[in-house]
């Protein structure tokens, strides 16, 4: 019996590697799929824009076309009716106090607007929050130094210090998941959600932008969709919704951005490379874009 036993363990071990060895075929045979679709894509690359505009709810300077338009840094979606608080001279510096490493000033600055989007209807206000806390938190984990005197003290502290910046990002982040009925709403619930990594419930809102069906409401799925794939590493459906777009010529900047992670994902460095360069030619500054350089760079 015990013979029996192990002959019938033996069988199902080996028809378990022989399905992994054919799923393994079919992953490879879908990324030949995935480069095919990133090759024909190439090759309908639009010319990009330099009009600039600040963002109503990050306040920092973004590409931005005449009509509905999202922000390259915090991915918020700006509507020409938008009221411009980047008016605010505590919104306009507080992301300029984080690049330049002025955390007094920078925590100064986001306190002040924080108060702002706790009682702000509209939730990208608290998404905004949310997503400068996950930069502060960032600043703080790269500024670690294994080399300097009293490391493990200075380290200590910095790894708090952004502990508690993640601990507030995730606060206004899930304040921020709570949609409203406007695309806008349910779009800036969806990149909470994405954010937070809870990627059932962002699928949900996905649904929920793609059930509104209208002409405001389709770029933002369409958009929602290739951001979705990317994070589950499906970059063939990521193609289509980024073929969609740039044929409707809609969030063009943005949208190439993700064309260029694509490709370097795929370990098409020479492509990847020749689209962030012309990015950088238009004044495109969004952060991701220099960390993509610097990693492709490395290989």
């Amino acid at each position: 019996k015990v013979l029996k036993n192990k002959t019938k363990e033996g069988k199902e071990e080996k028809e378990a590697n022989k399905e992994g060895k054919e799923s393994k075929d079919l992953k490879d045979k879908k990324i030949e799929r995935q480069k095919l679709d990133i090759l024909k894509f190439i090759a309908i690359t639009p010319e990009f824009s330099s009009k600039k505009a600040l963002c109503s709810f990050c306040g920092r300077e973004s590409i931005a076309s005449s009509g509905t338009w999202i922000c390259e840094h915090c991915e918020c979606v700006n509507e020409p009716s938008t009221a411009v608080f980047g008016s605010n001279p505590s919104l306009k510096e507080i992301q300029s106090k984080l690049d330049t490493g002025d955390i007094d000033e920078f925590s100064q600055a986001l306190a002040s607007y924080e108060a702002f989007a706790k009682s702000a209807q509209d939730n990208r206000f608290a998404y905004v929050v949310g997503f400068l806390y996950m930069r502060l938190s960032d600043f703080y984990l790269s500024n670690l130094d294994y080399n300097r005197k009293d490391f493990m003290y200075e380290n200590t502290l910095l790894r708090r210090n952004a502990a508690k910046a993640e601990s507030k990002a995730k606060l206004f982040l899930f304040k921020a998941s709570k949609p409203g009925t406007t695309p806008e709403s349910i779009f800036t619930s969806f990149m909470a959600l994405l954010k937070l990594g809870r990627l059932r419930d962002a699928s949900s809102m996905l649904a929920e932008l793609n059930a509104l069906n209208n002409k405001e409401s389709m770029p933002l799925a369409d958009y929602a969709s290739m951001l979705f794939s990317i994070e589950n590493g499906a970059y063939a459906d990521a193609m289509q919704s980024i073929n969609k777009l740039i044929k409707e010529n809609l969030f063009i900047e943005n949208v190439a951005y993700y064309q260029a992670f694509i490709l370097y994902k795929v370990k098409r460095y020479r492509e990847s490379v020749s689209i962030l360069e012309k990015l950088l030619k238009v004044g495109f500054s969004n952060k991701n874009l220099s960390d993509l350089i610097l990693l492709i760079s490395k290989k």
